[in-house]
């Protein structure tokens, strides 16, 4: 179970605006994209510009609005699918 607040806000981030803060790409720092898709290990995002981008999460550090909150988190953080992190909060039934 997710005890940490910023955990239960990632649950999965498909359908969020998103905020490359920090990349070790140097492109990608500063992009800001709507969340297509999640896999494992990486972010499809749609920039601004209509570019489809895949970012690996291990790579950056992203920021996002979640009930009018910002909220800051290390995309190695996020590593594994999203339907697990639902499951592992909710539990399996």
């Amino acid at each position: 179970m997710y005890n940490n607040p910023v955990q239960k806000t990632i649950l999965t981030l498909i359908g969020s605006e998103i905020k490359l803060i920090n990349s070790s790409t140097k492109t990608l720092k500063g992009l800001t994209g709507l969340v297509l898709d999640e896999s494992k290990n990486m972010f499809t995002i749609i920039s601004r510009n209509k570019r489809i981008l895949r970012v690996p999460k291990k790579t950056v550090r992203i920021s996002y609005r979640k009930n009018n909150q910002l909220v800051t988190v290390n995309g190695s953080k996020l590593i594994g699918l999203p339907e697990n992190r639902i499951k592992n909060y909710y539990g399996r039934s």
